[in-house]
């Protein structure tokens, strides 16, 4: 988009500008403009201060003493050429109140005042006649946009009549965004010349909305745009060119607190700058839209009614101008920079303009009419042709009717058949002796032969498939196979450096002396923190008190001729498998409990039986020492108040239950875990219930001696 500025004189009362000119002088084109930095004795505003210097570049800058012919032929001759060649064009003035958007636009009193639209219709009724090549039509339409609605200035019975007794115009909006908006019952009027079209701008200049602010004498209280709609041919051709070209004049932004007046002229400004706001949205996402290529962010042009409006004029198939008009007074430079800013957003927007081309209706209609006869003929040389075909079909069928069936085929035809095409499928090239064999055997022979070969074709084909199944199928076993082959590979590897290490262990464990030291109480240590600790009184206790070994379970018959590592094997499995036993609490309460270990002997478990209630696991490498015998406080003192169903499971103090009593000590020895297994309630043998005691104690022996070769490591 093209942008332009221009600056209205200042008042006489006001000497002081806000902005300074870069490169004026005589007979220079001025294209920025800068504003400095104002003494604080001149801002006396409490927000949007100036605090920088700041510039900006246009297509030209216009300064107060420029007169409107200067601007109209910088502005707007390019767009009217090109209205005339059939590309859509707009002129567009946007500024604070006050600041000469409607006297550049519409102009002043004075002919040599006349704004741009008024020298727009002369141009253009003038090149209409200078252009003897084109015959050129004109017609006009004026609306104006008042607190978000849409009114027709052209429309005379509007004369004499408040705004609020208007007709409205009703806006048809697509979703496309490169179409165009539609209008209901907005008049479009021929001018067939400059004069009919200057009447129509005097007519909508007096039906237009002003008020008194504070401001402006006569600010315009609504948009107001001025369509010139074109359609133009040549002599000697049937495309008609049709343009539009809109001259917008906004109604000016406001700050409140600038303004006093009515109710209805503070409802005005507020509509007045919603609209501008909403305008500056559709601006700023069309120059996003630009500047990242590959996206289409959301325009809103549906937002307001100045936008709608003013959709085909936006980004699209328009070439635009955007003139700012500032107030060059000092009290005035947060309105200018503001200005200077939306213009510059407006620089940035890129439009896709193209001509608009269209064919004469007259013209378009004998074309058609001219095809439609030409489709005619056609058809009828059609027509004729599919008779001629038809007639030759019969004679051909008749032809076909009157020959003889063809005799069926002897095995020994068959068999000749069969020969013939297998000399054909072998054969390396053409069989031509084949193929003339059966040009003399007939049509019979023939259709025969086709049969075979379609069967052989068929069964090959089948073949293939079937094979290349096969093949699939025997190429995802190979995989799984080499698979599991591999697992197994490792597996095995594993399985024997396990073995190994336990060998080891099994073997330095027998050359061991039988009282390790790994197995020995500490002397002094106390079993639990709370209830557990074991009186020095306690015979038992006296025994731990002075060094004795923790008494070893009695180990299970092994089995005759078997290894060290089916010895652990086994010893494993009866931990994994687990074992029923009591566990004795703090407070005197026996408990049954199914105890055994995790698959990877990491963790000692139990909970209640026959019950689904919470899992307790142990680390494995938390346990220091397994003592059988009632070694402890919990197991060696007798048991108190007792009722019937403890009884039942155990009595404590019971000596002849020692060999089935044990207590598992933890790292700390302070805490340790009693249990007890009575074949008669567990319905278990003595023997399996040792030989699970003394798996568990061989664990916790090999978790000492890992822990100890780490500890020399």
């Amino acid at each position: 988009m093209g942008t332009y500025l221009r600056i209205r004189p200042p008042r006489k009362s006001t000497a002081t500008k806000s902005y300074t000119l870069l490169g004026k002088r005589p007979g220079a084109v001025v294209s920025s403009i800068k504003f400095p930095i104002l003494p604080l004795a001149l801002d006396t505003r409490s927000s949007l201060k100036q605090r920088e210097e700041l510039e900006f570049n246009y297509s030209r800058v216009f300064d107060h003493d420029v007169n409107q012919d200067v601007v109209f032929e910088n502005v707007c001759q390019d767009i009217i050429r090109s209205a005339m060649d059939g590309y859509n064009g707009t002129i567009l003035a946007y500024g604070q109140t006050g600041s000469g958007k409607t006297f550049t636009i519409t102009g002043g009193e004075s002919y040599h005042d006349r704004g741009m639209i008024p020298r727009t219709i002369s141009a253009l009724f003038d090149a209409f006649e200078t252009r003897s090549d084109m015959s050129y039509r004109c017609f006009v339409s004026y609306l104006e946009i008042y607190n978000e609605n849409v009114y027709d200035l052209l429309d005379k019975s509007h004369i004499n009549k408040p705004i609020e007794e208007w007709t409205k115009i009703h806006l048809q909006l697509s979703d496309d965004d490169d179409d165009d908006v539609h209008f209901r019952n907005l008049g479009v009027y021929e001018a067939n010349s400059e004069e009919d079209a200057l009447n129509l701008l005097f007519l909508g200049n007096v039906n237009r909305v002003t008020s008194e602010t504070p401001m402006n004498q006569a600010s315009s209280r609504s948009h107001s745009i001025f369509t010139i709609l074109i359609e133009g041919r040549r002599n000697d051709s049937e495309v008609v060119l049709n343009s539009k070209l809109h001259i917008v004049d906004l109604a000016g932004s406001e700050r409140v607190y600038k303004r006093d007046g009515s109710e209805r002229v503070r409802n005005e400004g507020r509509c007045i700058n919603l609209s501008l706001h909403h305008l500056e949205q559709v601006i700023l996402a069309l120059q996003q839209r630009n500047n990242k290529k590959g996206r289409n962010p959301h325009i809103p042009y549906r937002n307001s009614m100045l936008t709608s409006v003013l959709r085909g004029s936006l980004g699209g198939n328009c070439k635009s101008v955007f003139i700012g008009t500032l107030n060059p007074e000092a009290e005035y430079v947060d309105e200018s920079i503001s200005t200077c800013r939306f213009m510059l957003r407006c620089s940035e927007v890129a439009v896709d303009i193209r001509v608009n081309r269209d064919l004469d209706s007259a013209a378009l209609v004998t074309m058609l009419q001219q095809e439609n006869a030409q489709l005619k003929c056609e058809k009828a040389a059609l027509e004729e042709n599919v008779a001629h075909h038809i007639e030759i079909n019969a004679e051909l069928q008749a032809q076909l009717a009157s020959n003889k069936t063809p005799r069926p085929l002897t095995e020994i035809d068959k068999g000749v058949c069969e020969r013939l095409v297998e000399r054909f499928l072998v054969a390396e090239t053409n069989d031509t002796d084949a193929l003339e064999a059966l040009h003399h055997l007939g049509l019979a022979h023939a259709i025969e032969c086709l049969a075979l070969m379609k069967a052989s074709i068929v069964f090959a084909s089948n073949t293939a498939a079937d094979a290349q199944e096969m093949l699939v199928v025997q190429d995802e076993r190979m995989k799984e196979l080499e698979a599991r082959l591999l697992e197994q590979r490792a597996d095995a590897d594993r399985l024997k450096t396990h073995i190994v290490q336990l060998t080891q262990h099994i073997n330095a464990l027998e050359d061991s002396p039988p009282a390790a030291a790994d197995d020995d109480v500490d002397d002094g240590e106390v079993h639990d923190d709370e209830d557990d600790l074991v009186s020095e009184s306690d015979a038992e206790s006296d025994r731990i008190d002075k060094g004795s070994e923790v008494s070893p379970a009695k180990p299970s018959s092994a089995v005759k001729g078997e290894s060290a590592s089916d010895s652990i094997k086994r010893r494993m499995e009866v931990l994994k498998q687990g074992a029923i036993f009591i566990k004795h609490g703090r407070q005197g309460k026996p408990h049954a409990r199914f105890v055994w270990c995790s698959n990877d002997l990491q963790y000692l478990s139990y909970r209640p039986v026959g019950s689904q209630g919470p899992m307790i696991q142990i680390p494995t490498s938390s346990l220091n020492a397994l003592a059988v015998g009632q070694t402890t406080k919990v197991l060696a003192t007798p048991l108190r108040g007792a009722n019937v169903v403890s009884q039942v499971f155990l009595r404590r103090a019971d000596r002849s239950r020692n060999d089935y009593c044990f207590s598992l000590f933890y790292d700390d020895r302070k805490r340790s875990l009693d249990l007890e297994a009575r074949p008669p309630i567990l319905g278990r043998t003595d023997t399996y219930c040792l030989e699970w005691t003394e798996a568990l104690q061989f664990l916790i022996k090999w978790k000492s001696a890992q822990r100890s070769q780490a500890q020399k490591k």
